[in-house]
């Protein structure tokens, strides 16, 4: 049982003065192999947590005794996988009655650019024009829904988004990625939708440099459940999402202001590992309800300013459940109200109305006195509300008022 310590650039191993792990046998013969017993918690703190959510897994194997990982004889790589997984219930699949349909890059010649968002477009044939059907795969629908597809009131075309990230900006890479959808004519007695919970991609949720557990939280607001189904939603699915500061997310489910449960967390996410998760149990919205989306960061090896925004440099705080009976709404997001923000800045000497917002985060002269009073912004000024339908519209609601004479506190 040992640890690793980062001094400076090197990787130092040491043997832990707790020893929590047993072994139980050991092979090295063609392969190396052993076992180990170990409690998922050790209650040290130099012992990794194993979880509910992601495991993060580092597999090093060197010759004799390295003093550390940086040694010329010691190979190292890193998995992801979630060690710790419930048995869930098989949900039946009756694949009489379905077809698939493929939808993927032809041949994309990938830029050499960090980030690319490839689009792939493809018009549905006649048969699923004229009739609606339900996807049931590949994510795996419960026998009580299915993602509605197709019919006259469904757009003939439909469009996939591939995320390409390309850090070393190479050249020549030809990708044909995708996804292949099964469908079926037997309608479900629900149909399914996805939505988006957390931050709206803006700048006004930015990180600064050098924080070790920045969290910032999206709100979906009374104001905008109020018009799910009056039999409210049920949640069977759930993919939460950040880039790469992202070090923990979760969702909070609140009642009559009161926390009654979480909607999935992740206390290791990486966002090398993108998995949709299904719940042991499903897990029921009502209208009124909130749904508070967290993301703790992590930015210590940073020297500038992490935005909100879709490059994979740049941050999202993002949970997309899986759920049914379909609502109208189908983004309920917040971030800071921007008035707000630029109060903020004005009373720190940022008065320029021409400055755009990441340009003003720059402007200020930084201390962690004005840090923490840029946290507590985030997490009690007034918010700007996104409640969208389906066309990308917005509901009117209410902006969230939590701001009482916040900036005047700063002078003071």
């Amino acid at each position: 049982d040992g640890w690793i310590e980062l001094n400076k650039n090197s990787f130092l191993l040491h043997n832990d003065f707790h020893q929590d792990c047993e072994l139980v046998s050991s092979n090295a013969g063609s392969t190396i192999g052993f076992t180990f017993t170990r409690r998922f918690l050790t209650c040290d703190a130099r012992d990794y947590a194993i979880e509910p959510g992601t495991t993060n897994f580092v597999f090093a194997v060197g010759s004799g005794k390295p003093r550390t990982l940086n040694d010329s004889s010691v190979v190292f790589d890193m998995k992801y996988n979630q060690l710790l997984q419930r048995n869930l219930p098989a949900w039946p699949i009756e694949m009489q009655d379905t077809d698939s349909l493929v939808i993927k890059a032809n041949n994309a010649h990938v830029p050499s650019e960090v980030t690319t968002y490839w689009c792939v477009t493809v018009k549905l044939d006649e048969i699923l024009q004229a009739d609606k059907h339900h996807i049931i795969q590949p994510i795996v629908y419960p026998p009580e829904a299915g993602l509605p597809f197709g019919g006259p009131d469904f757009n003939p075309w439909v469009m996939v988004e591939i995320h390409y990230n390309n850090v070393e900006k190479k050249s020549g890479i030809i990708d044909e990625s995708g996804f292949r959808l099964t469908y079926t004519k037997n309608l479900r007695p629900n149909d399914a939708a996805i939505m988006e919970l957390g931050l709206i991609y803006s700048d006004a949720n930015s990180i600064p440099p050098g924080r070790s557990n920045w969290a910032m939280t999206g709100e979906c607001v009374a104001d905008c459940t109020n018009k799910f189904p009056k039999e409210g939603i049920t949640i069977f699915a759930s993919q939460l999402h950040s880039h790469l500061t992202g070090r923990k997310l979760w969702t909070s489910h609140y009642r009559d202001g009161v926390k009654i449960g979480e909607i999935n967390r992740d206390n290791h996410f990486s966002p090398h590992w993108q998995v949709i998760r299904r719940f042991q149990g499903l897990k029921k919205v009502l209208p009124g309800d909130v749904l508070s989306t967290t993301c703790v960061y992590e930015t210590l090896d940073k020297k500038n300013w992490t935005w909100g925004g879709y490059g994979i440099e740049d941050e999202m705080c993002v949970n997309y459940i899986y759920y049914y009976p379909a609502s109208e709404v189908e983004v309920c997001k917040s971030a800071v109200d921007n008035s707000t923000l630029h109060k903020f800045f004005s009373a720190f000497g940022v008065k320029n109305p021409k400055l755009k917002i990441h340009e003003k985060y720059l402007t200020v002269k930084w201390s962690e006195r004005r840090y923490k009073f840029l946290n507590e912004l985030y997490t009690s000024g007034n918010l700007n509300m996104h409640c969208l339908n389906h066309a990308g519209d917005l509901f009117p609601v209410c902006k969230k008022k939590r701001d009482i004479n916040f900036c005047k506190k700063l002078c003071h």
